[in-house]
C-alpha cells in the first residue's frame, strides 16, 4: 500500500513523507511503516489498545467486574486503561505500581494480558545463578539474588548496579516489605533458613528453618507465602 502510494505521489512530482504515523498494534505494519519511512515516529492508537483489553476482559469472564466501579478489583482494572495517556517515560513506573498495588483477589491471576504482552527487555547483566527479584516501587529499585553470595540492588532501568550483600549462602528467594523496610530472603546454604532484616542487614532475624524456593508477601492480611 505505501509503495502504490509513493508511486502516484511521484508521478505527481511530490514526495510523500511522514513525521508521525498513526497505526494499531500489528508487527507487519510496524515492519512494513518502518522500513518506508525511516524517519517516521510510530504512534500506536488508544482505541484499539483499549479495545484488544476489553476482549480480553470479556473471553476470561471477567465483565461483570470491570463493570462493577464499587469494587476494588474493578476499579484495579479500569487503571490499566489510563496507561495509554501516559507519556512514554512514565508508563513503565506506573505499570509497576499498578501490579504492585493490585487488591487480594484471585481473579488478579486472570488478567494477565498486559504483562504476557509487555515488550521485554534485559536491563541488568547478572552473576551465576540469579534468583529471587523484588520491587521497591516506592525509591524505584530492583533487588536481586545472584552469584551464590550476594543481594544487588539497581535502578529500574538496570543502571546504577551495585551488590548490597556478598557473603550470604546461597540466597534465593527474596521478598521486600516496602512500607515497612522489611527484606525477607531466603539462604539455602548449611542451614537452610528464611531470614528478615531490614535492608542493610541490620536487625537480622531467622524466620523460617527450611529450603524456600519462591516468597510472596501478602501485606493487606499480614501473611507469607513460601514454596519448600
Amino acid at each position: 500500500m505505501w509503495d502504490l502510494l509513493i508511486d502516484v505521489c511521484t508521478t505527481q512530482r511530490l514526495t510523500l513523507q511522514h513525521e508521525v504515523v498513526h497505526i494499531d498494534f500489528k508487527c507487519a505494519m510496524h515492519t512494513a511503516v518502518t522500513k518506508t519511512f525511516h524517519a517516521a515516529t510510530i504512534s500506536c492508537c488508544r482505541f484499539y489498545l483499549g479495545q484488544s483489553w476489553w476482549r480480553k476482559i470479556q473471553s476470561i469472564g471477567l465483565s461483570a467486574d470491570y463493570k462493577d466501579k464499587d469494587s476494588d478489583f474493578g476499579k484495579w482494572l479500569t487503571h490499566f486503561f489510563g496507561l495509554a495517556y501516559l507519556s512514554t517515560d512514565k508508563i513503565e513506573e506506573c505499570f509497576v505500581e499498578l501490579i504492585a498495588d493490585a487488591p487480594s483477589d484471585d481473579k488478579c491471576m486472570k488478567f494477565r494480558y498486559p504483562s504476557h504482552n509487555y515488550t521485554l527487555q534485559t536491563i541488568c547483566t547478572t552473576g551465576i545463578n540469579p534468583g529471587g527479584i523484588a520491587l521497591d516501587y516506592v525509591l524505584g529499585h530492583v533487588y536481586f539474588t545472584h552469584d551464590r553470595t550476594k543481594i544487588c540492588k539497581c535502578n529500574l532501568d538496570g543502571s546504577n548496579a551495585v551488590d548490597i550483600h556478598t557473603s550470604l549462602k546461597f540466597p534465593f528467594a527474596l521478598g521486600l516489605d516496602v512500607t515497612n523496610g522489611w527484606m525477607y530472603f531466603s539462604e539455602n546454604g548449611v542451614p537452610r533458613k528464611m531470614v528478615i532484616s531490614r535492608f542493610d542487614l541490620s536487625q537480622r532475624q531467622d524466620i523460617y528453618t527450611q529450603s524456600t524456593v519462591a516468597y510472596s508477601l501478602d501485606l493487606g492480611f499480614g501473611r507469607d507465602y513460601k514454596r519448600d
